[in-house]
């Protein structure tokens, strides 16, 4: 057992009192904390805080996410079917190098729900070694609990010369072009 103060016992506690009371004082902070240590920690946190010690927490809290995640790599693509009813949608997807995990989704122009994606299938070619690979990716769309269509993307660096969705009820494909004059600054598209 470790740090013993006032008769509170802070047995699953990673931390000695000391060293919590030097982390942290404040009470929004100590509320946000609560973790291992239980509320045995708010006995131990009574004084107030400087100024400099809150920003330095708060910092190291927001960072501390940031440091975690920080093998995610994400791309946004915004793609047009063309023609008089063009049909323009979103995707964005997610690469997490340190698990080899994929995922994303999509979101049509007019509709306020994203449909979530999973890669199927990602293979690479070699075209030419001062080139980027070619690669084409096949994301299964789904929606409802059900495997509603899929989505085979060709890329090649920032370029995608290919992109067909294809409706698992009824078979159809659609082809879309990458719309790079939708993509915005913060990571969305904008069809105005």
């Amino acid at each position: 057992m470790r740090g013993v103060e006032n008769g509170a016992t802070l047995s699953r506690c990673p931390f000695h009192f000391d060293q919590i009371r030097s982390i942290v004082r404040s009470r929004s902070i100590r509320e946000a904390c609560i973790g291992r240590c239980g509320s045995v920690l708010f006995e131990y946190l009574r004084t107030p805080m400087t100024h400099m010690k809150a920003l330095l927490f708060t910092t190291s809290l927001l960072l501390a996410p940031l440091i975690a995640h920080a093998e995610i790599s994400h791309d946004t693509f915004c793609f047009s079917s063309g023609g008089a009813k063009s049909t323009n949608f979103e995707m964005q997807t997610y690469f997490d190098s340190s698990s080899k995990l994929s995922w994303g989704f999509v979101k049509c122009q007019n509709s306020r729900q994203a449909i979530p994606l999973i890669l199927a299938e990602s293979t690479s070619q070699t075209l030419d070694k001062n080139a980027p690979d070619e690669e084409t990716t096949t994301w299964v769309e789904v929606y409802g609990k059900q495997v509603t269509g899929e989505y085979q993307m060709v890329s090649q660096g920032t370029m995608v010369p290919s992109m067909v969705y294809i409706n698992k009820k009824s078979g159809k494909k659609t082809a879309f072009g990458l719309n790079s004059g939708a993509a915005t600054d913060t990571g969305s598209c904008d069809w105005q």
